[in-house]
């Protein structure tokens, strides 16, 4: 049996933009945040989460290819709340078979219980393709089909979006426009800044929210396996 992540709070599907979403009253605070880190490039999500919890957590060295790779966690305080951070190395691979990929989707899932509040997606735009995009919403799908509306893009490559045209027509601006607009950018990662790290929190905070006030949530459910083909993976690549 799967544990597959279930949202109780929905949001107005026709409503697509981030900035309309946004009410006049601001977001409540939210004292601790669960966040999961999911990108193609390790060394990157690593980073990311070493920047948000503004110490060397996590090891940002690529290790050898014959090193099994599994979810990782660690915990910090900042800025006045108890932020966890979950990696997931194992799951950005096309190779895998989704038992492999159920398995370790369940390790995720543990590590963030009682459920995750965000999911931030690690992008670098020179290097990120539709397969890739869709590799990822494969991943976020195989969480919770509400997934996507828990979801950020954490842009590391700032000189990309330089002018709104650039990035119009990429796998990058797909995925951005899927998340609800909700965009961040952290352009020096070996640099800590606090207004970087207090408006991504800002934002998820809002999103929080706009989700209802909750967090993703777990339930077993029986015919979960069933949602799972399995030739999902190379199903949703070669689209």
């Amino acid at each position: 049996m799967f544990s597959k992540l279930q949202c109780y709070f929905f949001t107005d599907p026709s409503d697509r933009s981030w900035s309309k979403r946004k009410s006049m009253t601001p977001p409540p605070i939210m004292s601790e945040l669960r966040i999961i880190l999911l990108g193609k490039s390790l060394s990157q999500t690593r980073s990311v989460g070493n920047f948000i919890l503004g110490r060397s957590a996590f090891e940002t060295e690529d290790p050898p290819r014959s090193v099994e790779l599994h979810c990782e966690s660690d915990r910090g305080h900042v800025e006045g709340r108890y932020i966890t951070i979950i990696n997931t190395p194992q799951l950005y691979d096309p190779k895998l078979s989704q038992e492999e990929l159920n398995q370790r989707i369940k390790e995720c899932i543990s590590l963030s219980e009682p459920g995750p509040h965000a999911f931030l997606l690690v992008v670098q735009p020179h290097d990120f393709t539709h397969k890739d995009r869709n590799l990822l919403r494969y991943i976020l799908n195989s969480f919770s089909d509400q997934a996507i509306n828990y979801s950020a893009v954490i842009n590391t490559d700032c000189g990309f979006y330089k002018s709104a045209d650039e990035g119009r027509n990429t796998a990058i601006h797909k995925l951005t426009e899927e998340c609800h607009g909700r965009l961040h950018s952290f352009p020096q990662l070996h640099e800590w800044s606090k207004d970087s790290v207090c408006q991504l929190f800002e934002k998820i905070d809002q999103m929080v929210k706009d989700n209802g006030g909750g967090y993703l949530v777990h339930e077993s459910v029986e015919d979960a396996e069933q949602s799972f083909k399995p030739d999902g993976a190379q199903r949703y690549l070669d689209n």
